[in-house]
């Protein structure tokens, strides 16, 4: 991802170390996986066969009428044994395989379904205008502090009141890390006030349903992340209904329709993960 970063400060030699110690400790833990399997392949073959030689030594015998039974054995039943033998224990070496990769396959559901059920520390559950939309886009701070961890005694914005009327264009500029995005994060909740209050005409946006609130804020963001899709497909995530006009005039008005223009297919023009075929 960062092989020009990687190049510029001359760290190939490092990255190459770092990624084959990475390297080797996968290789070691799988080779002593593979050890296991590699033991335990032969084990489960001479059971097998071990089975198959105790059924043709003891069904040989009553055959042969030297086991003392009544009647023996006809050879075609014994043929039969040794087939549903052979069956039987080719099921268990599959059951054997099957609960080998059920292990495995546990374990990866396992660290999926965290990422799945983990809860968001911010939601609308206790939301009072869950149906209200935002209609003018008046911006209130009331007193708010806010820091990235709760327990941590810098606070990055601190006793913040601010007006912003709908309509207007403001300007918040300030040093590196004074808190500037945070501030505007705090509007569609992307982080939550510890202290103080944000409202939009004249409500709390905690009162807002997350989606409502977050379907009333347009956002250019600092950095741009493309997805894996077409150029149109990933224009329409601001309006997932939009139509090629509205696409199209979107484009026009950040200066990027010639662009699009150029390619072949033009906005069905595939794009790789973070747009890496196109210019940067």
């Amino acid at each position: 991802t960062n092989v020009r970063v990687v190049k510029s400060f001359v760290r190939e030699d490092f990255e190459k170390n770092k990624f084959g110690s990475a390297n080797n400790n996968l290789k070691n833990t799988a080779m002593s996986a593979m050890r296991v399997m590699i033991f335990m392949s032969p084990v489960m073959t001479i059971f097998m066969n071990l089975a198959t030689v105790a059924v043709l030594w003891f069904g040989g015998q009553i055959v042969l009428g030297e086991a003392g039974m009544i009647g023996g054995m006809q050879i075609g039943d014994l043929s039969a044994f040794l087939t549903y033998v052979s069956q039987i224990l080719m099921s268990l070496m599959m059951i054997t395989h099957m609960l080998m990769m059920s292990s495995r396959a546990l374990a990866s559901a396992k660290r999926i379904s965290e990422v799945l059920d983990e809860k968001s520390d911010i939601n609308d559950d206790n939301a009072a205008f869950k149906d209200r939309i935002i209609e003018k886009g008046d911006i209130e701070f009331k007193n708010v502090s806010f820091r990235y961890y709760k327990n941590s005694e810098d606070e990055v914005l601190e006793n913040i009141n601010l007006k912003i009327p709908a309509g207007s264009t403001v300007g918040i500029i300030g040093s590196t890390g004074c808190g500037k995005t945070s501030l505007v994060s705090l509007i569609p909740r992307l982080y939550d006030t510890d202290e103080g209050e944000v409202l939009i005409d004249g409500i709390n946006v905690k009162d807002y349903s997350i989606f409502n609130l977050r379907q009333g804020v347009g956002m250019v963001l600092q950095k741009n992340v493309l997805f894996s899709g077409s150029i149109e497909e990933n224009l329409r995530w601001g309006l997932e209904d939009a139509s090629l006009e509205e696409i199209q005039k979107a484009a026009r008005l950040s200066q990027a329709h010639d662009f699009v223009s150029s390619f072949t297919l033009g906005y069905d023009t595939e794009l790789g993960q973070g747009g890496v075929n196109i210019s940067g």
